[in-house]
């Protein structure tokens, strides 16, 4: 009887220390999840982190959650309601933003045509989302096909920390609800993910001086797949959004009529060939309706129409890249090739129908090499270099874009510095050379030139970071319609 007794009591403490072990080691996970090398590398550039824990003691619910925290960028809309944080304000110019460039689970996300993923996915549910990495110029070549002023990396949440499923209900103010539900396991080796979700969101109505105030409202279905194995991934993301876009064409912000429909398709397969060779491929679709009407002529840059413009517009991206990367002593070496086209597949007007385009398809290939190499346990210098070829037909002219980086890293328990010397080159985007300037003009890319510092603290109680960039641009491309020289200097402390 004692025997059992001892028994029973041991079982009993073993199970207690066993389940506090498991939150232990689940915690633990998450801590090396966030932070592991596999997708924290610090040459990406100067990395603003948000970790799980972060995510949720925020209460983030979508990445425009996240964006309007963020000490580098301010958040912003343009006058279609859509994010966009590069946009000058009150100025009347195309999408701004087509230099953040934005990846989940490694893989761009772009909406090629008409530029960054950041687009159709700047307030998208991030029920599916593990942490988020921001990193700020310059990025590493080894990352994107084109440049970028700055990079998100979305990862998503894996079965060893969120199996099995989840429903989450939320009823919000003036009406607007989420619903999300999700599943995940791992079986075989083979890990898969579904997460699906429907939001309506009635927003704050915009005055503007009539009786029918500016809306901003939408209806958004999302769904977000995978299935991964140590060799393999595939992905896969539909977003079907029906939105109010606020001022659009309106001339004075008095649209009768101003509403735009979108169908976006994402989906990439990834390939381990060996331990240092990868190859993947993505594929994005989009769809555009928009539907705007005013009681005066609408701003239409290359179109006769006047109160009325009711189109849609098709277009498809495709991506493909092949990247090696090894350690040869204390030389990290990396090199592949990338490329990517862009379709403009389709443009019709009502009552009109398609409309031929003298420009409709870019198709851009770029090498890179990088190496990164430690000069002590603590040291990292990085050298990298990159060609671009960006080709278009109609006539237009290719742009040859060469861009190379120089950087330096230390980093121990407390401390760190990072410092890059760098050359980036960008081009104007499609959807702007083609519906807002002479679309068969050729313009000269863009050149910056900059220098960036970061000198952080880090203990147990205390993150402090002082972040210096300094930046000389020719030819901005920015602004389109302003084309000029400029100069910035930015500091950050966080």
């Amino acid at each position: 009887m004692v025997l059992t007794k001892n028994i029973w009591l041991f079982l009993l403490i073993s199970t207690t220390l066993f389940s506090e072990n498991i939150d232990e080691l689940m915690d633990t996970f998450s801590t090396k999840n966030a932070l592991s090398q596999s997708t924290i590398d610090k040459n990406k550039g100067h990395l603003l982190l948000y970790t799980r824990d972060k995510l949720e003691r925020m209460h983030a619910k979508t990445l425009k959650d996240v964006l309007k925290t963020l000490p580098i960028l301010s958040y912003s809309e343009n006058r279609y309601g859509v994010t966009d944080p590069l946009n000058p304000g009150a100025a009347i110019t195309p999408y701004r933003s087509n230099l953040i460039r934005l990846y989940i689970d490694g893989v761009e996300i772009t909406q090629g045509w008409m530029g960054s993923g950041l687009i159709q996915y700047g307030n998208i549910n991030i029920d599916f989302v593990d942490h988020i990495e921001f990193y700020a110029i310059p990025p590493s070549f080894a990352t994107s096909v084109e440049p970028a002023y700055m990079t998100i990396f979305i990862y998503s949440k894996v079965p060893e920390r969120d199996s099995g499923g989840k429903l989450s209900l939320i009823q919000a103010s003036r009406g607007s609800n989420t619903q999300t539900i999700g599943y995940a396991d791992k079986k075989n080796g083979e890990s898969y993910m579904i997460n699906l979700s429907h939001t309506t969101e009635n927003r704050e109505k915009v005055a503007n001086g009539t009786e029918t105030p500016l809306s901003r409202d939408f209806d958004r279905t999302q769904l977000f797949a995978y299935v991964k194995n140590e060799n393999q991934f595939f992905h896969l993301q539909l977003l079907k959004k029906k939105s109010d876009t606020l001022a659009g064409l309106s001339y004075d912000a008095t649209p009768l009529v101003s509403a735009m429909d979108n169908t976006n398709i994402h989906m990439d397969y990834g390939i381990y060939f060996s331990e240092h060779w990868k190859a993947q491929m993505a594929y994005d679709y989009l769809k555009t309706d928009l539907k705007q009407e005013d009681n005066i002529p609408l701003l239409i840059a290359n179109y006769l129409f006047q109160n009325t413009f009711n189109t849609t517009t098709k277009n498809s991206t495709y991506s493909g890249e092949v990247t090696y990367n090894n350690l040869l002593g204390k030389h990290h070496v990396s090199f592949g090739l990338k490329g990517r086209v862009k379709k403009l597949d389709s443009f019709r007007i009502d009552k009109v129908g398609r409309i031929p385009q003298a420009f409709d398809t870019e198709s851009i290939l770029s090498v890179f090499a990088q190496d990164q190499y430690e000069l002590s346990d603590k040291e990292l210098l990085t050298l990298g270099v990159k060609y671009s070829n960006v080709s278009r037909n109609g006539g237009l002219d290719d742009d040859n874009l060469f861009q190379v980086r120089l950087g330096y890293l230390y980093n121990n328990d407390t401390w760190s510095y990072k410092a890059y010397l760098f050359r980036n080159m960008f081009t104007i985007d499609p959807f702007s050379r083609n519906f807002t300037i002479n679309a068969l003009e050729n313009f000269d890319p863009q050149v910056t030139v900059g220098l960036t510092q970061e000198l952080a603290y880090s203990d147990k109680t205390n993150d402090i970071r002082i972040m210096m960039f300094y930046l000389k641009e020719k030819n901005n491309l920015v602004n389109v319609n302003e084309i000029d020289d400029t100069k910035s200097f930015i500091s950050v402390f966080n």
